[in-house]
């Protein structure tokens, strides 16, 4: 499964993916890289470790699929919410000792998420029958499984594919192994030409072939065919069309040749039967050392600044950490300031009106124990509209909110949230903007305060930002360029969240150096980075790298909307103002 949606990956999203073992993410470094698991029940202890490692360490993003609507993994995925974990369940997905309704079902959901992602994606085939009629040439199961029955029987088969059946490749060599069908090696076919076909020169007599040819490659399979000794007996089965079909189809057709290598080995491949000694095998588990929480703390706060603790001078981090903890629990909090979307509210939340009710609460809170709140976001008034929901009435008039990323700003209590009119559709820079190879396929809006681009990829924002600096550049304007956590903004204005920081003093008669501020950029190019940089200034995702401000001080796995919760209950009331109860051992909510 991991090596099928490895490839959807690649071929849909053209970037480099790999399929990997749960050991090899325990036990291997932390790199830049999202992870998808797939479990059928989710209940297996590799599986379930290798996500919670996964989760302490970052990666992101992280996700599992799980063909249940409950499990162990949807358990860890409520205490790292940051992760996705997502529930498929039916009763046609039921197994034997070997996964085969289960592979096939998660397949088809990964293949059906890649295509809704994709513009203008066809639809799957109707059924199994009309798939597997379309895409492999002379298709029938009763006769791949009869041919795989007489050559496998007594033999060592020899496995030749091309690149769309290489998942195939994979689940035959696992269910040959793992249920005792036989002996089984794998090899692309220009692999196999240098030097892996030494072993039919040795054992010819006993050894079989089984070509699973697609990607257009037929004139390769032939002459490669034609080039082996003649007497070795062979099955090769053909595929035509997509090759995104062409790997689905490749998985069922890997099931009938199991089917017959069973039949020849007397074996049921759904019941092979496991001995005693496998089981205690099973039982070890992955025997996972795990660190101390305040050692995970500590590694997740420095990964997010960017640190690498291999070349970095470590002991002064561990320095400037501590120091930053010591800071916060030392202050005194008089005022809040709070970034909306990826700090209140993620994607997650973007069908919905209100916050999420722990965030609701927390503010309620807060807000009932005196503290002033301010809260900074680039939207217009969906964002008030949101938060009065959220709020209880009463406590409106001591929020301040800075729509427009802090260009307008007025009280929870106004319901006249603010309307920006368009801008002129003929302004030089929204010209040069839509003109943009990349831009011009993006949602883009524009008031008289701010540009925000919209684009459904994470990725792209790096293709954004060089064609808005470029439209800049043409248009003549010398304007502020931030990202957020669903937009990448022009600052029309010259507005700041900083801004909404001073109104709320002078609303609140508090100084700005006892104001506490959470966002989730705090990188250079973040909306929130003049923001975070102060002391007091805490994010939820992105770090900055500035040794002293704009540290994310969650716990490991804590981030996005959840870190913002463990800082609002870690903030505790004194008699006249506010402290923040953070530890480097906390653990961070549980459930």
């Amino acid at each position: 499964m991991a090596s099928f949606a490895a490839q959807m990956h690649e071929l849909m999203e053209g970037e480099a993916a790999k399929a990997v073992t749960p050991l090899e993410i325990i036990s291997g470094p932390t790199t830049n890289a999202g992870i998808a698991c797939f479990s059928a029940s989710g209940r297996n202890r590799d599986i379930g470790v290798a996500f919670k490692v996964a989760a302490q360490r970052e990666f992101i993003p992280l996700s599992a699929l799980v063909l249940r609507d409950e499990s162990p993994l949807h358990s860890l995925g409520r205490r790292f919410q940051y992760a996705d974990v997502v529930g498929f369940q039916s009763d046609s997905f039921k197994d034997g000792f070997l996964a085969v309704a289960s592979l096939v079902a998660s397949s088809v959901l990964i293949l059906r998420a890649y295509l809704a992602a994709a513009p203008d994606s066809e639809e799957l085939p109707s059924s199994l029958e009309e798939l597997m009629h379309q895409t492999v040439c002379g298709w029938s199961a009763e006769d791949i499984a009869s041919q795989a029955n007489d050559l496998c029987l007594n033999r060592t088969v020899s496995l030749l594919f091309t690149n769309s059946l290489r998942a195939t490749s994979v689940d035959l060599e696992s269910r040959f192994v793992e249920a005792g069908l036989g002996n089984l090696h794998a090899a692309d076919l220009r692999n196999f030409g240098h030097g892996r076909h030494f072993w039919m020169h040795k054992h010819k007599a006993s050894t079989s072939i089984v070509c699973l040819v697609g990607d257009g490659m037929e004139q390769l399979a032939r002459k490669s065919l034609e080039a082996l000794p003649q007497e070795i007996p062979r099955l090769r089965i053909d595929f035509r069309g997509p090759k995104h079909l062409q790997a689905i189809a490749g998985l069922v057709v890997g099931l009938h040749l199991s089917l017959g290598a069973g039949d020849a080995s007397n074996t049921d491949p759904a019941k092979p039967g496991v001995p005693e000694f496998g089981r205690r095998l099973y039982r070890i588990g992955p025997m996972h050392p795990a660190g101390s929480q305040k050692e995970l703390n500590l590694n997740a706060a420095l990964a997010r600044k960017g640190v690498n603790t291999l070349g970095a001078d470590t002991e002064a981090w561990f320095e400037h950490y501590s120091n930053s903890i010591n800071f916060l629990r030392d202050a005194s909090i008089q005022g809040l300031v709070m970034d909306y979307d990826g700090t209140l509210s993620d994607d997650r939340d973007r069908f919905k009106v209100g916050l999420r009710p722990k965030v609701s609460e927390e503010l309620n809170r807060l807000l009932e124990g005196g503290l002033p709140v301010g809260i900074a976001t680039g939207r217009g008034p969906s964002a008030g509209v949101s938060l009065r929901s959220s709020i209880k009435r009463e406590l409106w008039g001591r929020v301040l909110v800075g729509y427009y990323n802090g260009g307008i700003i007025s009280s929870l209590r106004d319901e006249r949230d603010p309307l920006l009119g368009e801008l002129d559709t003929l302004d030089p820079l929204l010209e040069e903007l839509r003109k943009g190879a990349f831009l011009s396929s993006c949602e883009i809006r524009a008031n008289t305060k701010q540009i925000s681009v919209k684009f459904s990829r994470r990725r792209d924002v790096s293709r954004a930002l060089s064609e808005i600096s470029e439209a800049l550049r043409i248009s003549g304007y010398d304007k502020r360029v931030v990202i957020s956590s669903h937009s990448v903004d022009v600052l029309l204005g010259g507005q700041s969240k900083l801004t909404l920081v001073e109104e709320l003093c002078n609303y609140a008669g508090i100084d700005s150096s006892t104001v506490l501020r959470i966002g989730d950029r705090a990188d250079p190019v973040g909306n929130d980075f003049q923001l975070l940089k102060h002391p007091l200034g805490l994010s939820v995702d992105q770090a900055s790298g500035d040794p002293k401000t704009g540290w994310a001080l969650a716990p490991a796995g804590i981030r996005g909307v959840q870190a913002t919760v463990f800082y609002l209950e870690r903030l505790a009331k004194l008699e006249e103002t506010w402290a923040m109860m953070i530890t480097p051992s906390d653990r961070g909510l549980t459930n």
